[in-house]
């Protein structure tokens, strides 16, 4: 059979790699995560937006973001024209790497000097890789041309604690 030593050693290495793994666990979830930041990005066609973002009324919350919360969204404007708001779209980069993109609609007639709110729920997933993030939300009209661009980022930094395991 298998004698009572061969056991113990073995059930002590078990423990030792399952430590080893809830260690990593737990630095994972203390890495520091900036705040985000919100700014004005320019627009693909260039020249001055239709849609002229307040940055004083532009928020996210929570501010820093919570691992596997949604990243809420309040954009506040005003249309500089009257136009048709079809849709809005973002790209999310890691790194300056596109990792998603989508366009949700958001149909409906704006005028002229009138205030455009946008609300939208940005999914955080509940791991998110180190790195610098950026979001990129753009406004468009019915002929797919950008009235407005609003940019929000944050850096995800692994903790500096190092676990060296001794197996």
């Amino acid at each position: 059979g298998i004698n009572a030593e061969y056991m113990g050693n073995l059930s002590m290495k078990i423990l030792q790699i399952l430590g080893v793994i809830a260690c990593y666990l737990l630095v994972q979830s203390f890495a520091q995560i900036s705040p985000v930041t919100i700014g004005v990005c320019p627009i693909k066609q260039g020249g001055t937006p239709v849609f002229e973002i307040d940055l004083s009324g532009t928020y996210t919350e929570p501010n820093p973001i919570i691992r596997g919360d949604p990243l809420h969204f309040h954009i506040d404007g005003v249309m500089h024209e009257n136009q048709f708001v079809k849709d809005f779209c973002y790209d999310a980069f890691i790194n300056k790497k596109i990792i998603d993109h989508q366009c949700y609609r958001k149909g409906g007639l704006v005028y002229k000097d009138e205030e455009f709110i946008l609300e939208y729920d940005f999914e955080i997933p509940s791991y998110i890789p180190p790195g610098e993030w950026q979001i990129r939300l753009v406004i468009r009209n019915n002929r797919e041309v950008e009235l407005g661009c609003l940019s929000a980022g944050f850096k995800v930094s692994p903790q500096s604690l190092h676990i060296t395991p001794h197996l």
